[in-house]
């Protein structure tokens, strides 16, 4: 069964937990149910390869509380090609007998994927005023995980490995690339001359990513007779890139951190 929802982008194959949802600002309506309807659904380990897609690298679900259950139906490229997913996952009940991050979690490290990072989204609590400071509850998020070096496929895991490294830089996790490209070329898994010297230019460009002149700056400053200064007045600009974020973000029903 799918429920259609006042806001398409609510609609699910779990059902609107309204006790929970009415608790919030805002997002209450989004989650009416306007009917439902029979769907078939298939697997992705069967329906990928009827498609001659035979090798996936990457995986990305937001599918409102579904994530787990296509999981379960991926297992065949999970444990193969797969190194990296961003899944949406919940850590309160939005939709009745969802799966929660815990689940998601502890059924990907079964595959040797590993947390790297939570996108976190919090919902404001009804009644509360919109101008008043207040911490919210984080009940959503998109987590991202990659999988350890140990367990890509023997057969391709050069190839998986320097994607894996590519992706990881380019959502800014730049010491895991180094790190992958580091394990290929201790074990001299590169094929050509020409592969080492592209992974040694990329460790040298990843390594002048501090060079910029302000950060310099900064590193002068905290090193210099001024350093308590310097981290005074850095707590400072904190305090008001805090009020700064909650003026312009913070005051309206979610916002993302």
């Amino acid at each position: 069964i799918f429920y259609h929802t006042q806001n398409p982008n609510c609609s699910s194959v779990f059902p609107p937990n309204k006790t929970f949802i009415e608790l919030f600002l805002d997002v209450g309506p989004f989650f009416n149910t306007l009917k439902t309807s029979a769907i078939e659904v298939v697997t992705l380990d069967d329906f990928l390869p009827a498609q001659g897609i035979n090798q996936v690298d990457f995986i990305e679900l937001d599918v409102q509380g579904a994530e787990l259950e296509i999981l379960y139906g991926a297992k065949d490229f999970l444990s193969s090609t797969v190194f990296g997913l961003r899944v949406e996952v919940e850590f309160s009940r939005l939709y009745m007998s969802q799966p929660l991050f815990s689940e998601v979690d502890a059924y990907l490290r079964n595959f040797g994927f590993m947390l790297f990072d939570i996108e976190q989204y919090y919902l404001r609590r009804l009644d509360y005023p919109l101008d008043t400071p207040s911490r919210e509850q984080l009940v959503w998020g998109q987590a991202l995980y990659f999988k350890n070096l140990d367990n890509l496929p023997e057969n391709n895991k050069n190839s998986q490995a320097i994607k894996m490294a590519m992706a990881a830089s380019y959502f800014g996790f730049h010491s895991f690339a180094v790190e992958i490209f580091g394990y290929l070329l201790n074990r001299d898994m590169f094929a050509t001359l020409e592969d080492r010297e592209a992974i040694k230019a990329y460790k040298k460009h990843i390594s002048g990513l501090n060079k910029g002149w302000l950060v310099q700056i900064m590193l002068w400053l905290d090193r210099s007779l001024l350093r308590k200064l310097f981290r005074r007045f850095g707590k400072i600009f904190l305090r008001l890139g805090d009020a700064y974020q909650f003026v312009t973000k913070r005051q309206n029903y979610f916002w993302k951190d």
